[in-house]
């Protein structure tokens, strides 16, 4: 009498494993801060061995890059393919910002991990600017600076820029999610996602002199 050999199970592959762990990560950083957060949560968050997350980053700093980099590179992209139409530059950045403010409130860890990261949570507080940082300088300054040149907006500091817009952005976002917040009465709620994109797109004009 043969013995039917029992099959092994299939083994995940490297691709799969990697955005799953990734998809974790950037739940718990966003949930508990890059402080709290160790590489051994994250693994358990993805249901795979740490020895595996390992095997894809050295460190949970190389890790925290990588979610900063895809959530950014994501953003990137909608900020993109929303600039550059041929109409006036007030409505161009009213929808980018409503595009941004949007996806932030459809990814609430997004939002909050955003808002972390602004703050400087689990970032090198000297050295060289982070190549994130960077990118989304490039293209602010190629977008902004023809206009400043001919006085369409007012001249800004586009480091100081983006820091704003970002967190004025993602602290909007993390009050329309969080129950705890005891502010989210006024900037959040069911019915005030029209309202408080109205508000943001408001705020970030004026920092251009556009509103």
């Amino acid at each position: 009498m043969s013995v039917r050999k029992s099959k092994s199970p299939p083994r995940r592959k490297p691709v799969a494993v990697r955005a799953r762990a990734l998809r974790a990560a950037e739940r718990i950083f966003a949930r508990h801060g890059y402080g709290a957060t160790s590489m051994r949560d994250v693994a358990a968050a993805a249901g795979i061995q740490a020895a595996s997350l390992y095997h894809h980053w050295r460190s949970k700093e190389a890790l925290y890059a990588d979610v900063l980099d895809e959530a950014n590179g994501r953003l990137r992209e909608i900020v993109r393919a929303e600039l550059g139409h041929d109409e006036p530059l007030a409505e161009q950045l009213r929808r980018v910002i409503g595009r941004v403010l949007g996806f932030y409130l459809q990814q609430p860890d997004l939002a909050r991990l955003n808002l972390r990261a602004t703050l400087g949570d689990g970032l090198p507080k000297s050295g060289r600017m982070r190549s994130r940082d960077t990118r989304w300088l490039g293209l602010v300054e190629g977008f902004l600076q023809p206009l400043e040149a001919r006085g369409q907006v007012k001249p800004v500091d586009l480091t100081r820029f983006l820091l704003s817009a970002s967190a004025v952005l993602s602290v909007h976002a993390v009050a329309y999610h969080d129950r705890r917040n005891p502010f989210r009465r006024e900037l959040a709620g069911p019915n005030r996602a029209a309202e408080t994109t109205e508000h943001v797109t408001e705020v970030i004009l004026r920092i251009l002199g556009l509103e």
